[in-house]
């Protein structure tokens, strides 16, 4: 059995607190069945560790088992070679403070022996001259490019106004809008699951001083948790901003009940936390 521990790396200020993460894997390469990950996020009392996990393109996960600070996945899926990415935790101290922490890439093999880094047999080449046409031809290119940029800088128009965003429309009203029209629009499972998160995040800039559009899930879930107005609704908000990922990755598919859940959700956390409408002069 091969056992592989990860050094941890912090992705947000550190806070001084009794917690830890080791991700490792039973095995390295597995000939059949799943590949075993381990997620060990032990806290003292009055902490909290959330551990999330990304999925490599050809693989699947599910979790296999869940204890005290513990998780357990089971990743199958075409024979190949894999990189795990890092697995991030959210850190949760007693008086709310919240941080994030994350392991290293994983490197696995399933049904397959793996690149090789072998370097026997190969020739060793003396050096040569240079050739001269390469120096010409990118010359060349930079000459064309930057040609073709002050072109396009003398016949640049000015950008197009975001076709979503009408100006005077309330937030409230254009979120809502743009589920409306989006449900009507005929996008697929994938697509409907990231207008929603799109819509949300949208709405969450425009009436909080949060940059939600720039913002990852795991960062905006933080500020949010710490929101007067949005602390309320973390869960179905989290939901909102995992849409995507629940469709994709949790081998969910999209139903009706499902969508009109998002939904309901949406326009809940909405009508509680719009803005006032401005005073009349």
């Amino acid at each position: 059995m091969i056992w592989a521990v990860l050094a941890c790396g912090e992705l947000a200020p550190a806070i001084e607190a009794p917690y830890a993460l080791d991700v490792h894997v039973e095995e390295l390469r597995v000939d059949e069945g799943p590949i075993l990950l381990h997620v060990d996020a032990p806290a003292a009392e009055g902490w909290t560790v959330e551990p999330a996990i990304s999925v490599p393109e050809g693989l699947e996960a599910e979790l296999v088992d869940q204890s005290d600070g513990t998780w357990t996945f089971a990743f199958s899926g075409e024979p190949g070679s894999y990189v795990v990415p890092p697995v991030v935790a959210t850190v949760t101290s007693p008086t709310s403070e919240v941080t994030q922490i994350q392991s290293e890439n994983i490197y696995v093999d399933l049904a397959v022996e793996g690149p090789s880094s072998t370097l026997e047999s190969l020739a060793v080449l003396e050096p040569g001259e240079l050739p001269v046409w390469p120096f010409v031809l990118f010359g060349s290119l930079a000459v064309l490019g930057l040609a073709g940029g002050v072109i396009w800088y003398l016949r640049r128009e000015e950008p197009a106004v975001d076709p979503v965003v009408e100006p005077g429309v309330p937030p409230d009203v254009e979120a809502l809008t743009a589920w409306t029209k989006a449900q009507e629009a005929g996008l697929d499972d994938h697509a409907l699951a990231l207008e929603v998160s799109r819509i949300f995040r949208r709405y969450v800039e425009r009436v909080s001083p949060h940059p939600a559009t720039a913002l990852t899930t795991f960062e905006l879930v933080a500020r949010l948790r710490n929101d007067a107005a949005f602390s309320a609704f973390l869960e179905p908000a989290k939901g909102l901003l995992q849409a995507t990922d629940r469709i994709k990755f949790a081998r969910e598919s999209g139903t009706a009940e499902q969508f009109a859940q998002f939904g309901e959700d949406l326009r809940a956390i909405v009508i509680a936390t719009r803005l006032a409408p401005p005073e009349s002069a």
